[in-house]
């Protein structure tokens, strides 16, 4: 992989906590009810986080080894990945619960 490639593939993980500030900065400029708000997107932002970090380690193991990833380490990532759209899958449902109740 070269550097080009590289860049690209740290940009990709990084979208993830991009995702994340930016779903704060929405509640921060809301003028909603904030804790309601902030309790829909709390389990958003925590699972971001979590599959961010296993995304970034998996990265930083790749740099360094320069190997393709086992299949241990595949896995790891295509679960971290399965559960932010498992979680953004969850809070569009509850966004459109909350829509059809009024």
């Amino acid at each position: 992989m070269n550097r080009e490639e590289q860049k690209k593939l740290y940009k990709e993980v990084l979208h993830f906590h991009d995702l994340a500030e930016k779903l704060i900065a929405s509640v921060e400029n809301s003028y909603g009810n904030k804790e309601v708000e902030i309790e829909l997107i709390t389990p958003v932002i925590e699972q971001i986080g979590e599959s961010t970090e296993v995304l970034a380690d998996a990265y930083i193991d790749f740099i360094k080894n320069g190997e393709k990833a086992g299949a241990g380490e595949i896995k790891k990532v295509e679960m971290a990945l399965r559960k932010i759209f498992a979680v953004n899958i969850s809070f569009i449902e509850k966004l459109k619960t909350i829509k059809n109740s009024y």
